[in-house]
């Protein structure tokens, strides 16, 4: 049984706040890579659109990726690569969401060749 904060309705969710929490696997199909803590460390914002009907769902992930980063910048994923991404909270189980085919990659603003 869940407990009623739980619910971000509830009286008691600001006694009890709930952590979203995410995890991420790269190329599920081949061999997959968790990808989570590695994106974890340098994430700034995280995106999801639910698309209505047949149209494509998208999935925008913001990193601070630069040079300068104490572990370095991280290598991005080739296009065509997939990711799988489950959301939730922390100490609660997550729920698949979908996975995503990368298309593009931008860097500030600027497509990466």
């Amino acid at each position: 049984m869940t407990p009623a904060f739980a619910n971000p309705l509830h009286p008691l969710h600001k006694e009890h706040p709930l952590t979203p929490t995410f995890h991420l696997l790269a190329n599920p199909t081949s061999g997959s890579t968790n990808i989570t803590a590695l994106i974890n460390a340098r994430l700034t914002k995280l995106t999801v659109t639910d698309k209505v009907g047949i149209e494509i769902d998208t999935l925008a992930i913001k990193l601070d990726n630069g040079a300068l980063h104490p572990e370095g910048a991280i290598e991005p994923p080739p296009t065509g690569a997939t990711l799988d991404l489950s959301l939730g909270y922390v100490d609660t189980c997550l729920t698949p969401i979908n996975r995503f085919v990368v298309t593009g990659l931008t860097d500030k603003g600027h497509p990466i060749p």
